[in-house]
């Protein structure tokens, strides 16, 4: 059985690291790669993934604020995806 996987992440080259990451490992099944917490909750709808892993930081709505929507959508419903929230920092040394 195949996990699939939502990617949600603003940076092209960090959802592109990822992506290469879960289409090489057996398991995993990439289902959508998306830049925004509104495409996130409009793929969660489309693709019902069995884990999100959402960026924190992102443009118009962060990924509290999607998370919210996403587990809200889906508080009376039998369909409730596991949500993994990260964040990359760079930092100065």
């Amino acid at each position: 059985m195949l996990i699939r996987i939502l990617l949600v992440e603003d940076l092209n080259f960090v959802r592109t690291s990822f992506a290469l990451l879960f289409e090489q490992e057996q398991g995993f099944y990439l289902v959508g790669k998306v830049e925004s917490g509104e495409e996130a909750i409009r793929a969660v709808e489309c693709h019902q993934p069995d884990i999100v892993i959402m960026d924190l930081f992102m443009g118009e709505m962060d990924g509290i604020a999607a998370t919210e929507a996403i587990m809200e959508a889906h508080a009376k419903s039998a369909y409730k995806p596991k949500i993994i929230i990260f964040s990359i920092e760079e930092r100065l040394m």
